[in-house]
């Protein structure tokens, strides 16, 4: 798909477009490393849209469909020099049309305070608050029953995840392991998989955790003590949905800090899929 708005190129992200995306992002405080807008760019398929001046991204937008019954926006970005002209507006009305048109029953996206006004005027409506935790990773207490993901794990992995996020996105969970490179973990009661906690590179300096899902709060808190201890010394966000209040209990405990809060949209169906809110951390903002 090639347009032309008013004087920018519109057309899909290709993975040669990482590098100029990144720069993009970077401008307005964002930093993702070129792998990181490579996954992107490969996970959101044909859903990742750009605005171009030339060979310059300028702004971004992609939607990860997940099957009629959701898709997610994410990584609205416009370029600091490029803002205040409509272009996140064309956008994301054009990647919102696209994920409606392959079939998706409703959208939902994390928006910004400064994003919120947009997404409210284009139909999205409030569901509840996500925040950002971050801070860097201390040595830990750790726990014998946590161990790295196996290929023995992933299935049972996609499985639980499509129970709490509601929709089947097993490509999305097994490159989130994949790319990990054994910085991924899990913990099992017997054969029964009880829990897991993944880990994304964002940059050279930071890892995003999540998804985090746990049973229990006291097996959730082994889960994220251990992430943080092999993790030590990088910079850690995480997206945590409000109503869990025991996510920012263990959070504060392992001496982290809340500093920025998103609220959950949807665009379409009333109700959101599966059981979000009770995950312990959401894989991301770009993802859900």
């Amino acid at each position: 798909m090639k347009q032309m708005t008013n004087e920018f190129e519109v057309r899909h992200l290709t993975l040669a477009d990482a590098p100029s995306a990144a720069a993009m992002s970077a401008s307005v405080g964002w930093v993702f490393s070129v792998s990181a807008w490579e996954r992107m760019i490969a996970l959101s398929g044909d859903g990742a849209f750009a605005l171009f001046d030339g060979s310059r991204v300028i702004a971004t937008a992609c939607a990860f469909v997940y099957g009629r019954e959701l898709a997610w926006l994410g990584t609205v970005i416009t370029h600091a020099d490029y803002q205040r002209r409509g272009l996140s507006r064309r956008i994301t009305t054009m990647t919102m049309n696209d994920a409606l048109q392959r079939g998706a029953q409703r959208l939902m996206l994390d928006a910004s305070e400064a994003g919120y006004p947009l997404y409210e005027s284009l139909g999205f409506r409030p569901v509840y608050q996500v925040e950002s935790w971050t801070g860097t990773a201390q040595p830990q207490l750790t726990h014998h029953d946590v161990h790295v993901v196996n290929p023995d794990d992933i299935p049972n992995i996609v499985e639980y995840d499509e129970q709490m996020f509601g929709v089947a996105r097993p490509h999305i969970i097994e490159r989130i392991i994949a790319d990990a490179k054994g910085r991924s973990w899990a913990m099992t009661d017997g054969d029964h998989l009880a829990g897991f906690i993944l880990a994304q590179e964002r940059n050279d300096e930071m890892y995003q955790l999540g998804p985090w899902v746990h049973e229990s709060d006291e097996g959730a808190s082994h889960l994220l003590r251990t992430a943080l201890n092999e993790l030590r010394g990088f910079q850690i966000r995480l997206c945590v949905p409000q109503p869990n209040q025991a996510a920012k209990h263990i959070a504060t405990a392992c001496g982290l800090h809340h500093y920025g809060t998103c609220t959950r949209m949807i665009y379409g169906d009333d109700a959101p899929p599966g059981r979000m809110s009770e995950q312990y951390a959401i894989g991301s903002y770009a993802i859900g």
